[in-house]
C-alpha cells in the first residue's frame, strides 16, 4: 500500500497492483503502438521496491521487475484515489 499524504493534509491509500496497472508512461499505455516489433509483453512485477521525487511535482515509482518510467504526478494520484473509492463504493452498494 502507497500511502500519500498532501500537503493540504488529505492522505490516500493506495495499493500497488491497481497503482502499477494506471501506470502512466508510454509503455503502459501502449503509446508505443501495438506493431512495434521490439515490445515484449510481460507479466508486471507489482511489487514497490522504491521511489523517486521528480521535482516537487511528481513521484517516479521502482517495481519488483525494474520498471521506472511512469511519472505519477500528485493530483494523478489524489485522481486515482478518487476513482478507486468510487469503484469500491459501487461494488459495495
Amino acid at each position: 500500500m502507497l500511502i500519500v499524504k498532501f500537503k493540504d493534509g488529505s492522505t490516500v491509500d493506495l495499493p500497488w497492483d491497481p497503482l502499477r496497472d494506471a501506470c502512466p508512461c508510454a509503455e503502459c499505455r501502449d503509446l508505443h503502438g501495438a506493431g512495434d516489433p521490439l515490445r515484449l509483453t510481460a507479466v508486471p512485477n507489482k511489487t514497490l521496491t522504491g521511489f523517486e521525487y521528480a521535482g516537487n511535482y511528481a513521484v517516479t515509482l521502482i517495481w519488483g521487475d525494474g520498471h521506472r518510467f511512469g511519472i505519477y504526478t500528485w493530483p494523478y494520484l489524489r485522481e486515482l484515489a478518487e476513482r478507486m473509492k468510487k469503484m469500491n463504493a459501487s461494488r459495495e452498494g
